[in-house]
């Protein structure tokens, strides 16, 4: 990565002339109980373990965490996992993996440079310091550390800076509160609306049982690897983004295939429910999502499709991924490593089912929800990018504050 251009008045800041290491060795009493921290990478933060005895601690090197501390993973520094202590650490611990530092009086601000290196720049010198091979034999040397050179303004314009950022953080945190307090909700209303503890205002007719063979036919997406993929072309849906994509409905797709491999493959229509024919836990497995669009649009292979002959699709996606249909497709579940569930179990899987009108009022109540949590999750995204551009342009002086 090319050096970069400061402003004049900027001075290029060696950090042992900035930071001195803090260490205060945990002399470990036996019965004693401990709580260690840990760090996780990409800048997420300090997170903290399950207390434990001194005893089943042992040998291992440990020292107290000190508050308003740069500290650091040396494993995964490379990746960014680095944090600044506060007082709520303070009586916890931490192994000799995660060094602390202190600034010298008035040289740096710790926000200043935990976001600084949350930057590319700042990511490239921490894995600069990091000699090595790959992954976990990448570990970062603390002279080499402190031998980096960083780019810094005075304490009075970095500590600007940082409420300029804070600013965009607090405004992440509560949009992401938000958004767990909306998925919570949701989630509660599931329950009560989905099993009929609960009903609409108009609804009062007794809800029947339906196995799930009863209710359409089952057939199985095939091919589309990750190598037939395409920036632009027809879009389809591959098994495990049914996992990490797409939730209840198909809103969008992310995957593309020439009409070639779209000829070889299996169409899906309006109103389909896809299940993800396998997956790495018993727990997750059969996860589903409804197509309710009018795009053409293929299904891959450990796709598996129920076309509905009586059901609202929407009602049907929020329903099959409750907890009362998991169970039964845990208990579905075959193999280890890999695991699969098949159409024939599928089929015998037993749901409640109300009236066609109540199902569809009950989706549009959940889709509601669905549309807020959306809406807020487009502005976490806006949020987040304008954060990542101002951190570009104030921590390189690209733009200046005044202070």
């Amino acid at each position: 990565m090319a050096s970069m251009i400061i402003p004049k008045d900027w001075k290029e800041v060696e950090l042992g002339s900035a930071l001195k290491r803090i260490k205060k060795p945990v002399d470990l009493d036996s019965p004693t109980m401990y709580r260690e921290i840990g760090i996780r990478s990409h800048g997420k933060g300090i997170f903290y373990k399950e207390e434990r005895t001194g005893e089943s601690i042992g040998e291992k090197s440990v020292f107290w965490v000190e508050p308003d501390c740069f500290v650091v993973n040396i494993v995964f520094a490379w990746e960014q996992a680095i944090a600044k202590t506060t007082i709520n650490e303070k009586g916890m611990i931490a192994s000799h993996r995660f060094p602390m530092f202190k600034p010298v009086q008035g040289k740096l601000d710790l926000d200043y440079l935990v976001y600084f290196f949350n930057t590319p720049r700042g990511k490239y010198l921490l894995g600069l310091a990091s000699p090595g091979g790959a992954g976990r034999n990448k570990t970062l040397g603390q002279q080499e550390f402190l031998n980096l050179t960083i780019p810094l303004p005075l304490y009075d314009e970095q500590h600007k800076v940082v409420e300029i950022l804070s600013t965009w953080d607090k405004a992440i945190a509560q949009t992401e509160q938000l958004i767990s307090t909306k998925k919570k909700i949701q989630k509660g209303l599931m329950q009560q609306l989905l099993t009929g503890q609960v009903r609409l205002p108009g609804f009062d007719g007794k809800w029947k049982e339906y196995r799930l063979g009863d209710l359409g036919n089952f057939s199985k997406g095939s091919g589309i690897s990750k190598s037939e993929l395409v920036q632009d072309g027809i879009p389809c849906i591959r098994y495990g983004e049914i996992y990490t994509t797409h939730h209840f409905v198909i809103k969008k797709f992310y995957s593309f295939i020439p009409p070639e491999i779209a000829a070889a493959s299996k169409q899906i229509y309006a109103g389909d429910i896809l299940f993800a024919g396998s997956g790495e836990t018993a727990e997750e497995i059969g996860k589903c999502v409804a197509y309710i669009g009018k795009e053409v649009a293929y299904a891959g292979g450990d796709v598996i499709i129920l076309r509905l002959s009586k059901g609202n699709p929407v009602f049907m996606g929020y329903l099959l991924n409750h907890e009362t249909v998991r169970r039964q497709r845990y208990r579905l579940a075959q193999g280890d490593s890999i695991v699969h569930i098949y159409e024939r179990y599928l089929k015998d899987i037993t749901i409640p089912f109300p009236p066609t009108n109540e199902q569809q009022e009950i989706a549009r109540v959940l889709q509601n929800y669905d549309e807020e949590i959306d809406l807020y999750e487009r502005k976490l995204s806006v949020l987040k990018q304008q954060k990542k551009g101002l951190m570009q342009k104030l921590l390189t002086g690209q733009i200046r504050v005044k202070v």
